[in-house]
């Protein structure tokens, strides 16, 4: 079982990071997770006072000073980050909570009011489409922000042109919050998207469809927004990571050697905006904090920001529209600043350890379902004989070989079927798994090894230290034998092994390594593979996470966990793997690494460098604990 971090340390890594756009490097000192933890909380305190002046000042829902940390503030708090919810809740209600609000917005065109003279008059007002996507980020809705929304949304097929775009004003724009045609394109169609389903109006429906046409024909401009929001979109309509790929690629190609991104190239140096938008879209797409590219992102991010939480911005747009100016500082930094907070608060998170600690079901459910556990995923060969036949959140690995095949996890209860399921759909019979592994005996990594020892035939093999947990369903773990969600269906290990033995089978051979911390017989397991003619080195890491409610030096979980965790990390310290799987994909971005395989095989999963962070990340995470029990009385 993770521990709840790594649902947002959606936990990649490709060995080799992408040149910046800088000539010369810049020093960016590493940020540390309390550091990022505590940008965050800054940024909410500026985020929540701009927006409150603002509206107290000018009462009007600009997109820049409302929908845009409105969004942040409702991202934070589903990261575990304190945010004030009463004021999160007011303004939303004071905004959308009916239709008198939401005319006095001063967003929402008024029609007892005369028309607007000015050319921008007859167009539709971005505050609009902003604060609807704003709003679809939101836990709940009450009825009546509902019906807002859905005055949006007829606002906006309203406004609409013949050809499925909306009229943009270029004398008036305002980068980069209104950057082109393309970009506006791209934030109503996000808007519509959200209010459009099968029992819509007809008329919104099509408006939907024409406006998506005319974007996809669209030429739009090669700055960088334009990639960011070609991102978010795909990944919010659920598209095919591996058409996203080329995209995704652009985007990493335009970092800078500071770690950070830029509105424009070559003009303006890395900031905020584009930072944010960037790390916000790619932790969309799968990508995480322990990729090269976003940890030096978030680096830069952390670095610098401003002693009042905001980060420091120019502007590109001069009051009457025209770019190059410096004079509207407070809208682009606070939007600026909303982004930022969106992507370090989703890559990120401040989980809600004491909660977590308190009630294991809570931590197993909200892991399951945000990890999407018990989703079914499409099976794939990744390289050489080493096929993926796990879930969308828990990663099950089938070995290939002469004499038969090697199964390597087995997910939650109820996933049996869906692993059988996919070694059949590869093209292999489930009689010929021979072995079934795990890295340790919990329900998230043993929930179907009955079902498919039943279903194979194949023997069940098990580190010593772990048999006993194992044989027990869960019952006898230091941590969570009194919870039955935690429970499993228990059964007789076949085979039993210690540390550093070899499992053979035909032309596999598997080394296994006791890792104990996490479970007392936690197991990695260490396989030379051939892949495109060479040699690899893969390691299948465990013990490494310290969950919510374990403690490790103060009144420890069982004797002896701190020395076992130890152990842990100087033995995966020692190994030197080309390749890397997890028993959780997001662990290793198996998205992420999927996609890019369909692109450059099996170097995309050539990843020596993302090993070696994700166990310095874990040992960090262990250390935090230690040091928080020593201070604790």
């Amino acid at each position: 079982m993770i521990r709840i971090s790594s649902l947002a340390w959606v936990l990649l890594g490709l060995c080799l990071s992408r040149p910046g756009l800088a000539a010369e490097p810049t020093s960016i000192p590493r940020a540390t997770t309390p550091q990022v933890h505590q940008a965050v909380d800054h940024a909410i305190k500026y985020l929540q006072t701009e927006c409150a002046a603002w509206l107290n000042t000018r009462q009007c829902a600009a997109c820049h000073h409302v929908p845009m940390p409105l969004w942040a503030l409702g991202e934070a708090e589903r990261q575990g980050y304190v945010i004030d919810k009463k004021f999160l809740a007011e303004t939303v209600e004071s905004l959308l909570g009916s239709k008198d609000k939401l005319l006095a917005s001063r967003i929402f065109p008024d029609p007892a009011a005369p028309p607007d003279p000015r050319p921008q008059g007859r167009g539709l007002n971005m505050g609009l489409p902003f604060l609807a996507v704003a709003a679809q980020s939101l836990p709940a809705m009450s009825e009546g922000q509902k019906q807002s929304l859905k005055l949006i949304a007829e606002e906006i097929v309203q406004k609409q042109q013949p050809d499925g775009s909306w009229e943009f004003f270029a004398t008036l724009r305002r980068p980069p919050i209104n950057e082109s045609q393309t970009t506006d394109a791209a934030w109503i169609i996000m808007a519509l998207s959200g209010q459009t389903g099968p029992d819509s109006p007809k008329s919104q429906r099509e408006a939907l469809a024409k406006a998506i046409t005319w974007l996809d024909a669209a030429k739009r401009s090669d700055l960088h927004q334009d990639k960011v929001l070609k991102v978010l979109m795909g990944v919010r309509s659920g598209k095919p990571p591996k058409t996203l790929q080329p995209t995704i690629d652009e985007l990493l190609a335009l970092q800078r050697a500071d770690g950070g991104w830029s509105q424009t190239v070559p003009e303006l140096k890395s900031d905020a905006f584009a930072t944010g938008q960037t790390l916000y879209a790619l932790s969309l797409a799968g990508f995480t904090a322990d990729r090269p590219e976003i940890k030096r992102g978030i680096d830069f991010l952390v670095a610098t920001q401003k002693p009042d939480g905001a980060w420091p911005m120019i502007s590109r747009s001069t009051p009457n529209g025209d770019p190059g100016g410096a004079k509207l500082l407070t809208p682009i930094t606070c939007a600026a600043s909303s982004w930022a907070t969106l992507g370090l608060a989703r890559l990120v998170p401040k989980e809600k350890l004491d909660e977590l600690a308190k009630d294991p079901a809570l931590f197993l459910n909200t892991a399951r379902k945000a990890l999407k556990w018990d989703e079914p995923a499409e099976p794939a060969k990744l390289f050489g004989p080493v096929h993926f036949v796990g879930t969308k959140g828990l990663g099950s690995y089938l070995i290939t070989g002469s004499e038969g095949h090697v199964l390597i996890f087995t997910g939650m209860p109820g996933s049996g079927e869906i692993i059988e399921k996919s070694i059949i759909k590869l093209g292999f019979k489930p009689s010929d798994v021979k072995i079934i592994l795990t890295g340790h005996a919990h329900c998230d990594h043993v929930g179907g090894h009955v079902y498919l020892k039943k279903a194979t035939g194949a023997k069940i093999a098990m580190m010593r230290e772990e048999v006993e947990l194992f044989q027990s369903g869960g019952k006898l773990d230091f941590h969570y034998g009194d919870s039955k969600e935690f429970a499993f269906d228990a059964a007789k290990a076949d085979t039993i092994f210690r540390d550093e033995d070899e499992i053979k089978l035909g032309d596999i051979t598997i080394k296994a390594l006791l890792t104990p911390g996490h479970t007392k017989g936690s197991t990695t397991y260490v396989t030379k593979i051939v892949v495109d003619g060479k040699i690899c080195t893969v390691v299948f890491p465990d013990g490494t996470s310290v969950n919510p409610g374990y403690r490790v030096t103060n009144r420890p979980s069982y004797k002896g966990i701190e020395d076992d965790f130890r152990r842990t990390f100087r033995t995966l310290e020692g190994l030197k793997p080309d390749i890397w799987l997890h028993g959780h994909t997001n662990n290793i971005g198996y998205d992420a690494k999927l996609a890019k395989a369909a692109k450059e095989g099996a170097a995309a999963w050539v990843d020596p460098e993302g090993y070696q962070k994700f166990v310095a990340a874990a040992k960090e995470k262990f250390e935090a604990a230690v040091e928080k029990e020593k201070k604790a009385p």
